[in-house]
C-alpha cells in the first residue's frame, strides 16, 4: 500500500500501515487509497472513519486503538471497493450496492446493528465486506450465511480480476 499517510505520529503511523498489511489484499487494492489522512474534523471523530467517494481519499480519526482502527478501516475499504466509477464496464459509484441481488439481500436482512444499516444499502454492504474482512468467510457464514456467498462468489472474484497488481 503505497498511499501517503498524513497528519499522524510515528505511533500511529505505524498501527495504519500495520492494519492495511493484515487486510485481505484484494480489499486494500480495490479501494485504491491514494491518502490515509488523520483528522480532527468533527464528522470524521463522530463516525470514526470516513472514505471519500471519487478521491481515494480515507480520513481517520486521531487515537483510535487498534482494533477500532482495523473495523473504521475496513468498513471504509469497503465503501472503496463499492466505489468503481471509473472503471471500466462499471457505471455506478456504488456498483456492488447497487445491485438487485444485494437490494434483496438488504431488504431480506430482520436485524441491523446500526439504524444507518438499514436505510442505507451501501452502509450495510460496507458492513459486510469489514466483517467478512476481518472474520473470513467461514466466521461470517454463520451470522450472514447469504451476504458471505454474495462476496466470495461474486465480489472477491471480481475486484481481484481488475485489482491484481
Amino acid at each position: 500500500m503505497d498511499a501517503v499517510i498524513t497528519a499522524a505520529d510515528s505511533k500511529y503511523e505505524r498501527d495504519i500501515r500495520t492494519t492495511l498489511r493484515v487486510l485481505p489484499k484484494w480489499l486494500v487494492r480495490a479501494a485504491r487509497l491514494s491518502k490515509v489522512e488523520v483528522s480532527s474534523d468533527a464528522v470524521v471523530i463522530e463516525q470514526t472513519a470516513m472514505y471519500q467517494h471519487g478521491s481515494r481519499v480515507l480520513r481517520v480519526a486521531p487515537r483510535l486503538g487498534v482494533p477500532q482502527l482495523r473495523q473504521a478501516i475496513a468498513h471504509e475499504l469497503g465503501h472503496g471497493v463499492d466505489d468503481t466509477l471509473g472503471i471500466q464496464g462499471f457505471d455506478h459509484p456504488h456498483y456492488f450496492s447497487s445491485t438487485e441481488v444485494w437490494f434483496r439481500l438488504h431488504r431480506g436482512q430482520a436485524y441491523f446493528e446500526f439504524p444507518k444499516y438499514a436505510e442505507y444499502p451501501l452502509e450495510y454492504f460496507a458492513d459486510c465486506v469489514a466483517k467478512f474482512a476481518l472474520l473470513g468467510k467461514d466466521k461470517f457464514s454463520i451470522t450472514h450465511p447469504r451476504e458471505a456467498i454474495y462476496i466470495a462468489s461474486w465480489v472477491v472474484p471480481t475486484v481481484n480480476r481488475f485489482f491484481r497488481g
